[in-house]
């Protein structure tokens, strides 16, 4: 009985730490990804403000699809024949850009996550605007996404942040922390994550990132 209940305190004892540190990879490294258009950039080009619009209108969908590009600028720089296609027509929304990099600071993986088409002029556009604000060394970028929240589900981000009150609701849907940054609360479920301002919502993800690093020490 003393050697099976040895055998088993070692096998309790690696799996804990097995999970400890799966927790620690998985958990504590908190999962940020953040909407660009309307919530990162905005532009007042018609053409930007009507893709936009379209744009935020997304389905729970099985069979979503989705691109992973390099955030570093590597495409042509694209032909500025028109306006919303001119990195330099982009304008960092409030200081939303200062506080992405202060959560990385302090540990936070960040995901651009964008719903622009994969095609060549419009990754050369991404790359370039990123890195005119200083965010083109984030963790992932990822464009063409066409379910928000199911990429969330599926590669386990703890918070998205979105200026569409429909992608939000599919994120809450389906378990994920969505933070709406925007004036339009109709489709959202509470309008507690409604944000008005970059400043409120660096505060909920300031305490969040706190909040996990406290729980991480207690491990």
């Amino acid at each position: 009985m003393y050697y099976l209940a040895k055998i088993y305190a070692i096998i309790f004892e690696y799996r804990l730490k097995d999970f400890c540190q799966r927790d620690i990879i998985g958990k504590f490294v908190m999962k940020i990804a953040i909407d660009l258009d309307g919530t990162i950039l905005n532009c007042d080009s018609f053409v930007f403000k009507l893709a936009s619009l379209f744009a935020g209108r997304q389905k729970i969908r099985h069979d979503f699809s989705h691109a992973k590009i390099s955030p570093e600028v590597r495409d042509i720089k694209p032909f500025h024949m028109f306006k919303f296609l001119d990195a330099d027509e982009y304008y960092v929304i409030e200081n939303s850009a200062k506080y992405i990099n202060t959560w990385r600071k302090n540990g936070a993986e960040v995901c651009i996550l964008s719903s622009r088409p994969n095609w060549r002029v419009l990754r050369a556009l991404t790359q370039t605007s990123l890195k005119n604000i200083g965010l083109d060394d984030v963790s992932s970028l990822v464009i063409a996404c066409n379910d928000k929240a199911s990429y969330c589900l599926q590669n386990s981000v703890d918070i998205l942040i979105d200026d569409s009150p429909s992608i939000c609701k599919n994120a809450s849907t389906l378990g994920i922390n969505s933070l709406h940054y925007g004036k339009n609360s109709t489709y959202m479920q509470t309008r507690e994550n409604d944000f008005l301002s970059w400043k409120d919502i660096d505060r909920v993800v300031s305490r969040a990132i706190e909040e996990d690093k406290e729980f991480e020490s207690q491990i």
